[in-house]
C-alpha cells in the first residue's frame, strides 16, 4: 500500500482502505 499513514495516522487508512481495496481487485486483473 502506498499511502501516507505517517501523516494522518489512521484515520487515512480507514478512508482509504474500502476504495482501494474494492478497486485492487480489478485492476490487478486488468493491471
Amino acid at each position: 500500500l502506498e499511502l501516507g499513514t505517517s501523516e494522518r495516522g489512521g484515520l487515512s487508512i480507514r478512508a482509504w482502505l474500502p476504495v482501494p481495496v474494492t478497486r485492487a481487485q480489478g485492476t490487478t486483473k486488468e493491471g
